[in-house]
């Protein structure tokens, strides 16, 4: 027969192991390899991943896609070109782990802009508010700083203009400020309440370069054949139902 005390600690273990279970199904990410730790294919001999533009191409980085050539870094690949933390864009250690992606926000001369997507792990309801996170850092051979580093969430995968980049309305819209750091992480974040079946996520610039808040900054070790333009890393990708995450904590 269980004693009154062993009653208690079993009601104890239940309490936290309830308590723990509902704030990790409240906070659960949407987003799917958020770090981009995880990788199917890799080649260090080539910075990107595959480009939905590309057939044939072998698909490198789990649950992400590409338009255009956004490129992929990895500290398994020890070359100046893919690596981390030094490679073709400069020098950068991850926010976290030890990957990340970057992707060129505005060329001058060119409206081809890249961007990043994939398919959420569920579609988004009807109602409900997300709030998204994101850190982002200029990388050191850009040589401008731009406000206009956005997110689209649509219930399908987006379609580029004929002048290269997606003419939409993002849900998280340009940052207050540029962001010009290039030793620090900056973290973007952004909440919307979503119409219901949103089930991509784009994150680039989804302006014109004419509606592009840019910067000059310039740099001392530029790219040959680059020109000026603005390249940026991205790392530790959240999005959370902040509708019940609010809820639990107003009970608090």
């Amino acid at each position: 027969m269980l004693s009154l005390s062993r009653y208690s600690r079993i009601y104890t273990l239940l309490v936290v192991f309830l308590f723990l279970f509902k704030n990790i199904l409240f906070c659960q990410n949407l987003i799917q390899n958020n770090g981009f730790e995880s990788y199917s294919s890799l080649s260090c001999n080539s910075a990107g991943f595959d480009d939905y533009t590309t057939t044939g191409t072998p698909h490198i980085l789990d649950h992400w896609y590409g338009y255009f050539t956004p490129d992929y870094f990895r500290n398994v690949c020890n070359n100046n070109y893919v690596g981390v933390p030094f490679n073709h864009y400069g020098y950068c250690t991850p926010h976290n782990g030890s990957a990340y992606v970057g992707i060129g926000i505005y060329q001058k001369g060119s409206e081809t802009k890249e961007y990043i997507y994939q398919q959420l792990s569920i579609p988004l309801q009807s109602g409900k508010t997300y709030c998204l996170t994101f850190y982002v850092s200029r990388s050191q051979r850009s040589t401008f700083a731009v406000r206009n580093i956005e997110a689209y969430f649509s219930s399908s995968t987006p379609t580029l203009t004929a002048s290269s980049y997606i003419n939409v309305v993002p849900q998280i819209i340009k940052q207050i400020s540029f962001i010009t750091d290039t030793t620090q992480w900056t973290q973007i974040q952004g909440c919307f309440t979503a119409i219901g079946g949103e089930q991509f996520i784009s994150l680039g610039n989804f302006n014109n370069n004419t509606n592009t808040d840019t910067l000059f900054i310039g740099t001392d070790n530029p790219i040959p054949s680059y020109g000026d333009f603005s390249y940026y890393y991205i790392d530790d990708i959240s999005l959370i139902d902040q509708t019940t995450v609010g809820l639990k904590d107003n009970d608090e």
